[in-house]
């Protein structure tokens, strides 16, 4: 019978830099989610100083909520079908998030799974800079994989 294993990353508070394009990621666990301002003319002070958007509970919650919400679905696992979905989100001045979509999906029953956990995700608390509410959009890859 085959096991069924999903890999999530989330990280926190590492730097990678590239020009304008500098991130910070949230670290627990196995888990990595990438984050940068919307508004890229922030990202340096959002590194320097900035607050992430934090969910409902901290990072444990998120990775509570992620693995209780996530499945492997039973076409996928009948197909053999492996992989890892990116998506991208991101978490408004308010904590609502928004603009969830598929970077690069792997087939439309595990990246629709995916979307419909982003989907399920109640409000965070929105990331600063010096006080001041910024949005934040996040890259978070999932990984399918099955074992024998």
């Amino acid at each position: 019978m085959k096991q069924v294993i999903l890999v999530f990353t989330l990280c926190y508070f590492t730097i990678a830099s590239s020009g304008q394009n500098i991130k910070r990621e949230m670290k627990a666990g196995g888990f990595i989610l990438q984050a940068q301002t919307i508004d890229s003319s922030l990202n340096i002070a959002f590194n320097d100083v900035g607050e992430m958007p934090v969910f409902p509970g901290g990072v444990d919650s998120l990775i509570s909520f992620a693995q209780n919400t996530l499945y492997y679905p039973k076409s996928a696992i009948i197909d053999s079908v492996q992989g890892r979905v990116i998506l991208q989100f991101s978490v408004d001045t308010t904590g609502q998030v928004y603009n969830e979509n598929v970077l690069m999906g792997v087939r439309l029953d595990l990246d629709t799974v995916c979307l419909s956990m982003l989907k399920k995700m109640p409000h965070w608390k929105a990331g600063r800079i010096e006080g001041q509410a910024v949005s934040v959009v996040f890259t978070w890859p999932i990984k399918f994989t099955l074992t024998k």
